[in-house]
């Protein structure tokens, strides 16, 4: 009896929530091996990393989602641009009826922002399209000028410990593997896109050489020094392309640069369907749905650093800023893409259970048990119950009525 009195009771307060209908605009990203499957419809036709800071002529895939509501007729438009007629829009795709996809080109350097519109539902989105600059440049600034002080962390510094930063010299030297040829080059360059005149690596002359020995890549560095200025996998790998923020000097109301954590970011070049498949097999757990953004608070508390993506980063980097946006565990929240001072780029290897105990045994696995562990000491957690069962019950049983009726929600 007392039971079922708990459950009338939660279904009766979260049946009285109600949920803000939105439309929200987004960068949609799309791998390699999505290309590949896209035989039928072809009409992912290009890679794209999903982020807002893109280069010139790239194409574009935007995503627009109907929050707690369906999408009726979405209405694209382009509200500002470095020039009339320098962004088209291509396309459309329903992805089903909350998501609608549509494909972009921005024709020329500068911001552009887009709306979509649903009825009296609308959401814009700023774009900056730029040309890529490398970092292996020997003269004016890069991105080492600013990133490689204690202000920003050496980032540059940490990052040249990373196999990303001497990728294509491993491929060209040889040493990378017997298999290396000239396919593997446009994921181990900057801005390779040959629909696109950016200045990306393949707007350069470059002729892959017929044998591949250590010295190989510094023999390709003086025979093509404008194109291996863009060698390797280098900051505007995964930021995008940095020559705008560089002439407007990284000012912080519009840096025209990108930090993104999505997994489709990382998928760009680490989703072919072939060699590379662990964004494809995070597509499928329980990390990718999301579903775990719905059940708790996300502006601060204990809840975050486990159940946001970001919330994790910032934990372990001690930073206890608030969140107000909810992001998915991704690759980036357990890899730090700047730091391989831990194995496998790992962001920690230490970790406290609920009753303070230190863990030193469990290898790679202790980056897992920062979450998935006891939150608090066993013994207590047991006398806590005996000594008031009622209250333990209730939030037990609204934990659980919560997750169902905002699943409900979510999948209607």
């Amino acid at each position: 009896m007392k039971k079922m009195f708990l459950v009338i009771m939660a279904l009766t307060f979260f049946c009285s929530l109600s949920f803000a209908q939105e439309v929200k605009l987004t960068p949609y990203g799309v791998s390699p091996f999505m290309v590949t499957v896209d035989t039928l419809e072809q009409y992912f036709d290009s890679r794209f990393p999903g982020i807002a800071n893109t280069g010139v002529e790239t194409k574009m895939y935007l995503k627009c989602e109907a929050i707690d509501t369906t999408l009726t007729s979405a209405v694209w438009a382009v509200i500002q641009e470095p020039a009339p007629g320098e962004g088209s829009f291509g396309t459309t795709k329903d992805m089903s009826t909350t998501e609608q996809l549509i494909t972009f080109v921005p024709a020329a350097e500068g911001t552009y922002k887009l709306t979509v519109t649903d009825g009296t539902l609308a959401d814009t989105i700023v774009i900056n399209a730029s040309k890529y600059m490398g970092t292996e440049t020997t003269g004016g600034m890069t991105c080492a000028t600013c990133h490689n002080n204690a202000g920003y962390d050496f980032k540059y510094d940490k990052w040249q410990e990373t196999g990303h930063s001497d990728m294509l010299v491993r491929g060209l030297d040889g040493t990378l593997s017997s298999h290396y040829n000239e396919g593997c080059i446009s994921c181990h360059t900057v801005g390779y896109d040959p629909n696109a005149d950016n200045d990306g690596f393949d707007d350069f002359d470059f002729v892959y050489p017929d044998s591949l020995f250590v010295g190989q890549y510094d023999n390709m560095m003086a025979a093509y020094p404008d194109a291996m200025q863009r060698a390797n996998i280098q900051c505007e790998s995964c930021h995008g392309p940095g020559a705008a923020h560089m002439e407007g000097g990284g000012a912080l109301e519009d840096a025209k640069m990108v930090m993104d954590i999505s997994t489709e970011n990382c998928a760009y070049c680490h989703d072919d369907g072939h060699y590379h498949v662990f964004p494809d097999q995070w597509n499928y757990s329980k990390h990718a749905s999301g579903s775990h953004l719905y059940n708790s608070s996300y502006s601060g508390g204990s809840c975050v650093p486990c159940h946001n993506g970001q919330g994790f980063i910032n934990a372990v980097d001690d930073n206890t800023q608030f969140l107000t946006e909810k992001f998915k565990i991704t690759c980036a929240t357990c890899h730090d893409p700047h730091d391989a001072s831990l194995a496998h780029q790992l962001r920690i290897l230490t970790n406290q259970l609920g009753n303070g105990q230190d863990t030193d045994v469990g290898g790679n696995g202790v980056l897992c048990m920062n979450c998935h562990k006891s939150r608090r000491d066993g013994v207590e957690y047991v006398e806590d119950y005996l000594n008031n069962p009622f209250m333990t019950d209730l939030k037990y049983l609204g934990r659980i009525y919560y997750n169902i009726f905002f699943k409900k929600v979510r999948s209607s």
